[in-house]
């Protein structure tokens, strides 16, 4: 593994992160940026770098200071920091030992201390834009490794990181901004309700609901977004009987080539209700 540093002078990128169909938070990128069906836009400034550079400006007013906020008195992660859980409304930072990846809340199993970014208005930042001095996150030396993890707003804005110096991601350093699979259970055991479909990461859309057990069954419903997958057909056999039993998974959202405005990963589809045992399972 090894650092990386995303912007540096003269530099702005978008992260697309508008896919819902995989699950990412299984499958590890250079980059350390892990998502499914959230966007992140991460810009930063500086001056020329040289001859044919050009000044860039992010636009960051640095109100929001330096990312992260250490505890105060603190200059560095807390000992025994492995999460880090950015909380995109309040902005407030918990650094965790033990942190539940599964249901992603907004609290630690075990917390180890918590920041606060400065700046935000008091009923809340709303609309998922930071204005940082600069970005440069670490891992805590006696870790080795550190899971970012963003808590969404009211608004499910997407996220952008905005940066008048560098943004830097040390040494195996994750930013995972995804969002959570449907529920899902096997045949058998299904209750006489549908199923909501999986949780939006920031600025995504969720999953279609599964079907409706019945009798009879009923299909799975699209997922949300401009690209929400199809949900699964009731099927009264087995899962590998035709029609589709499952949803089918979002595809990505369309990305303007001003990077505005951000539109993140759209839901997967919910999978049709099975009416029979058969053994396999249906979810959002």
């Amino acid at each position: 593994m090894f650092e990386h540093t995303l912007f540096t002078t003269s530099n702005a990128m978008e992260v697309d992160m508008a896919r819902s169909g995989e699950d990412w938070s299984r499958r590890r990128t250079r980059c350390f940026v892990w998502a499914k069906a959230a966007l992140v836009m991460l810009m930063c400034a500086g001056a020329a770098g040289g001859a044919l550079a050009q000044p860039f400006s992010s636009g960051s007013t640095g109100v929001n200071g330096s990312f992260p906020p250490f505890p105060t008195g603190a200059t560095t992660l807390p000992d025994g920091t492995q999460f880090l859980v950015w909380n995109m409304s309040s902005g407030l930072v918990r650094y965790c030992s033990q942190y539940d990846m599964a249901t992603q809340p907004e609290t630690c199993r075990t917390e180890v201390g918590t920041g606060q970014i400065p700046g935000i208005p008091a009923a809340g930042l709303t609309n998922g834009v930071f204005n940082f001095t600069d970005v440069d996150v670490n891992a805590s030396p006696s870790v080795g490794f550190l899971n970012i993890f963003l808590v969404g707003n009211s608004n499910n804005s997407p996220i952008t990181i905005l940066s008048q110096n560098s943004i830097h991601l040390g040494q195996s350093v994750s930013l995972y901004a995804n969002g959570l699979n449907g529920a899902s259970t096997n045949v058998g055991l299904l209750p006489n309700i549908a199923f909501p479909g999986g949780r939006p990461g920031p600025g995504g859309f969720a999953g279609g609901a599964t079907g409706n057990p019945g009798p009879p069954a009923t299909d799975g419903s699209t997922g949300f977004g401009p690209a929400g997958g199809i949900g699964g057909t009731a099927n009264f056999n087995s899962c590998g009987a035709s029609p589709h039993a499952y949803g089918f998974n979002g595809g990505p959202s369309p990305v303007s080539a001003t990077l505005t405005p951000l539109i993140g990963g759209s839901g997967g589809g919910g999978g049709g209700a099975l009416e029979l045992s058969s053994g396999c399972q249906v979810g959002g």
